[in-house]
């Protein structure tokens, strides 16, 4: 829906201005950390975007299009022997987004700000939804939340954080301002 892109825009521009530049590939990994990391503390998600296992972790299209509907300015670079586009956070404009919806992003920066992308890879591979679905499949978020809640031990939950923000999961269903 087009309420849950805005959604995802806005939370692309709050990533995105928390460095001088990002590529796709650590974005989308930085806002499916985000969402294991609210299930993970509130029991809720950000988003309703659907995500899919890929080679480089998980994956969501619609991710992709918020990237390049927000990003003002890009460089294309070359890595790797192929190129990629390199997403500036010049020029993009502040997140309207809600103090709760901030205080996550804060979080999840914070603990993941000096995490190489290679290392963040390699953590989405190692999630439950990423190894409960085939390549290309949907991730099934209450499927993944149902079997975490038979998980006695809360802190085996991936992104379980005990300095989590105090917020009420009811404060995150509707996270953009407008």
């Amino acid at each position: 829906s087009s309420q849950n892109m805005r959604v995802i825009e806005e939370l692309v521009k709050a990533l995105l201005n928390k460095y001088k530049y990002l590529y796709e590939v650590r974005l989308q990994k930085l806002i499916y950390t985000t969402e294991l990391y609210t299930i993970a503390n509130y029991g809720t998600r950000l988003t309703t975007v659907d995500f899919h296992p890929y080679m480089y972790g998980a994956y969501s299209n619609a991710v992709h299009e918020a990237i390049e509907s927000v990003a003002v300015k890009k460089d294309i670079v070359v890595r790797d022997r192929v190129k990629t586009p390199k997403y500036l956070s010049y020029g993009v404009e502040q997140a309207t987004l809600t103090p709760e919806a901030k205080a996550v992003i804060q979080s999840v920066h914070a603990r993941t700000k000096s995490t190489p992308t290679s290392e963040l890879i390699a953590d989405s591979k190692n999630t439950w939804l990423y190894k409960h679905h085939d390549t290309g499949e949907t991730m099934d978020f209450e499927a993944y939340w149902e079997n975490r809640l038979k998980d006695t031990q809360k802190d085996t939950l991936e992104q379980y954080d005990q300095t989590a923000p105090d917020i009420l999961p009811e404060a995150l269903t509707s996270i953009s301002c407008d």
